[in-house]
Parts: C-alpha cells; structure tokens; sequence
C-alpha cells in the first residue's frame, strides 16, 4: 500500500504545482536530499489510511454500477399520524404590569395588561410589540391581568405563530408573535427514528413447490461487493512492507497492474489516462513517468515548505449587535394620509428623533414623514419593524421623507443599539 500512497502524492504534487519541476542546484548537499526523503516518507504513514478509503469508495463505484436492481418491496401499511407533540412552553419576552381603574377608563376598555418592559432579542421585540402597549387578547382569549397573561403564552407552545390585539396610542391593531422557547425549558432532544421494519418472508405454498436458490453471481448484490472491498483492502495490508531508513538513492518504486487498475478512475478524473501517468516495465509490473518522479524527487526547499503547508482557514465575520436608528415613530390617521396624498397604510411620523442618532446626524428631523426605506415603500410602524429585523448595523440605508410637503432623500448608517 505504500507504494499506492507514493504514487497519489506524486499526482498530487503534479496538481499543486503545475507540473513544474524545482531544480536542484548542484552545490546542494545529499543532507538535503536525505531529509526530504525522510519528511515524504513521514507524509506518506499519514495519508496511507485516507488513500486506502479512497480507493475502497471508487472500487464501490465501480462495481455497483454492475448492480441488479432489487424489485421494490410492498409498502408497509402506513402507522397512526402521531400527535404533533409543542417544542416546549412558549416565550415573549416581556415584562407585563397593571392597569389601573382610571387607565382603563381612559383608554375605553374593560381588561388589558400594559407592557411594562420589552426585553431585547426576544419574539416581542422582533414583533414590533413596545414598552406602554396594552395587549387585551391574545388569539381572541381576553387577557384580565398581568398574572393571566403568561401561563396563555406558555401553553401556545414555542414556534407557534399567535394574533395579539393590542391598543396603542389609544388605537387597536393585531401584531403577530411567532413564540419562542422558554429560557428555562432544557435543550430540545432529536427526534429518534424507528428502524426500519422489515417485511417477513414469504413461505412457498403447499401446491408450487419451492424452487432451490440461485447460486449467487458476483457483483449481484451489496454485500457482495462489500466484501470484494474488504478482501481488497485486507490483501492490500499484507503487502505492506517493513519501514527502512531511506538511503542515499532512493529505490524505484513499481506498482502492481491490480494497483494500476483501481487508481484508473481517480486519474481520469484528474483529467489524465493512465498511460500519461505510469509505464509498464515487465509484466503486471508499472512505474511512475520519468515526468512525474523527477517532480517528486526535486522538489527544492520552499517546494517542499508550501507542499506540505495547511490551508488557512477562512475568517469568520464578526458579528454586529442590533441595528439602531434613533427615532421614535408614531402612526399616521387615515385623514393625515389623504391630505398628504399618500397610498393607505403608506407612512410613518417621526415623533422623536434622538440626539446623536444616526438619524439625527444624517439630517432627519421631528414631523418628518418616512414614506421610503432604500427604495421600498414604508408601511407604518409593523413596515418599519420588520426592515429592521433584517438590517444589520453597519448598513447603509437610503431615507425618503416628506417634509412641509416635500419629498428629501437623505442617506444615513446605521448604528448599533447598546
């Protein structure tokens, strides 16, 4: 197998560099020349079991194209569908409070929980949920008080996607939250598959008598080849042979005509035919070209150095945190909407505009009226919810505003929220 694994790495080496051959100069010592035979040699220990894999996978390939086809087996009547168990309690991610007697007056409603707090990176926040909303239902299940609303939440289950009706600004709308897992719920377990059930023999009837079994034809099955894989590998180990210490020239390495055979597939694939890469010397007996073994033998210092180099794995992106903008928004009406002669549901108010923001330092001002967001229509404050839940910070964003009924292109980067 040794003389297998010689000759892979000579084919690798033609691939790496080309083909060239690095001269030697004259003046070099045989010390040179001794320690590379001895690094090659060290190589070639280590790669000795993944080029016996290899071979085994193209022999595999190989035969199996000599296969005969198995005929389908009857289908197994199909099991019960079972019960879609929820992966885990459900999760918003927000702090509840309660409304006062005089809060409910105020706002017309006659139950509700007020969202005290809306912690970062959770489903709420993704949602567009804010800190002073007040959630009264949730999938049409009024909510009566803050200690009502979790235990509703938790038997959604995580993953499911809930209709919240929120009031906001004294206004109704309906968010959809898809749910998270609870943090102090344990990692969720792989699903185990069943084996396979196999279908039982079927016993010959009484009246056609059975008839004996076919001797089996080589290559006719898997297990067949399998063990012409196994044999081959087993036969390549026993001709291993016995480390020795490299001497001042090296001995030529021949390969056998069954070695020659199994590495034809993995040379065309290369692009090259088996006589470009070997010659035969006597019979069953081949070596590599005269080409190819100087390639191996010359390979001078820095040769050798990027040859037996590792490749430098590429660099991670490092991560952003949560993209920031620097603004708060507030809906527009219907009525504001037709003055402005906008599309329905097309803008968003710009009630507070935060110092040092990014909006602020690209020019962005209170009352201004966002219609677009880098050349999309901007929706109200869900449209603005969702651009943001994709953003990244770093990114720059192109911001179309209406102001004193104007249209102004402004071009700002987004931040990173702290």
């Amino acid at each position: 197998m040794k003389l297998v694994g010689k000759g892979i790495l000579a084919l690798v080496a033609l691939i790496l560099f080309g083909g060239a051959a690095f001269a030697q100069s004259a003046q070099e010592k045989e010390a040179i020349k001794k320690k590379i035979l001895e690094e090659v040699e060290k190589k070639l220990k280590a790669e000795e079991q993944r080029i016996l894999e290899e071979i085994a996978k193209i022999i595999d390939e190989e035969l199996k194209k000599g296969v005969k086809p198995k005929p389908d087996p009857k289908p197994d009547p199909k099991p019960d569908p079972k019960p879609v168990k929820p992966k885990g309690r459900g999760f918003l991610g927000i702090t509840p409070g309660e409304l006062t007697e005089d809060e409910l007056k105020e706002n017309g409603i006659e139950n509700g929980v007020k969202v005290a707090e809306v912690r970062a990176g959770t489903p709420a926040e993704t949602a567009g949920l804010k800190a002073d909303d007040i959630i009264i239902a949730v999938d049409g299940e009024k909510i009566s008080d803050p200690a009502a609303l979790p235990p509703v939440i938790q038997k959604k289950g995580a993953g499911t996607v809930v209709a919240m009706k929120i009031l906001r600004d004294k206004k109704e709308q309906t968010i959809k939250v898809t749910l998270g897992r609870h943090p102090q719920d344990p990692p969720e377990e792989p699903e185990k598959k069943e084996p396979d059930k196999k279908e039982p023999e079927k016993q010959p009837s009484a009246k056609t008598p059975a008839e004996p079994p076919k001797p089996e034809q080589p290559g006719t099955t898997e297990e067949e080849l399998r063990k012409r894989i196994q044999k081959f590998m087993e036969k390549n180990a026993d001709k291993k042979e016995p480390e020795k210490k490299p001497t001042t020239e090296p001995k030529e390495d021949l390969f056998s005509g069954e070695a020659v055979e199994n590495l034809k597939a993995l040379i065309e694939k290369m692009g090259l035919s088996v006589d470009q890469v070997f010659e035969k010397v006597a019979e069953g007996k081949y070596r590599l070209q005269e080409a190819y073994r100087d390639t191996l033998k010359n390979l001078d210092a820095e040769g050798l150095k990027k040859f037996f180099s590792k490749e430098v794995p590429a660099k991670a992106e490092p991560k952003t945190g949560k993209p920031w903008l620097g603004i708060e928004p507030e809906e527009l009406t219907d009525d504001v909407r037709a003055q402005l002669d906008l599309e329905e549901g097309v803008g968003l108010a710009i009630a507070v505009v935060k110092e040092n923001s990014p909006a602020a330092k690209a020019g962005v001002q209170k009352g201004d009226i966002i219609i677009k967001l880098d050349g999309k229509k901007l929706k109200g404050e869900d449209g603005l919810a969702k651009f943001m839940a994709v953003a990244k910070a770093g990114q720059a964003v192109e911001v179309v505003v209406l102001r004193k009924g104007k249209e102004q292109t402004m071009k700002l980067t987004l931040g990173e929220k702290k």
